[in-house]
């Protein structure tokens, strides 16, 4: 980065910057979230927006395994279907 754009115009405490660049992200219900992510997640100004549903049929599939090993069957076999269905499209 250029000098003139890598400096502080003054100090700040703790700041933070986080850029993810896998996939999923971790505010996609089908990411595997730590304990910690959930702890600071449900502390920040999003707290009350849910998740982000799957996007594409690989999120839909990671998701459906997700929510078999929470013995979720049901919501596990939608979206399971959902995958196939997505996957079909391609």
């Amino acid at each position: 980065i250029d000098e003139k754009f890598n400096f502080f115009t003054q100090e700040k405490i703790h700041p933070v910057l986080i850029h993810f660049v896998s996939s999923p992200k971790p505010w996609s219900v089908a990411a595997s979230h730590s304990a910690k992510y959930l702890e600071y997640y449900y502390q920040s100004p999003w707290k009350d927006q849910p998740l982000d549903a799957p996007k594409n049929s690989k999120e839909a599939k990671k998701y459906a395994k997700i929510l078999w090993r929470q013995s979720k069957y049901l919501d596990s076999i939608k979206w399971y279907l959902i995958y196939l269905n997505k996957k079909m499209k391609k």
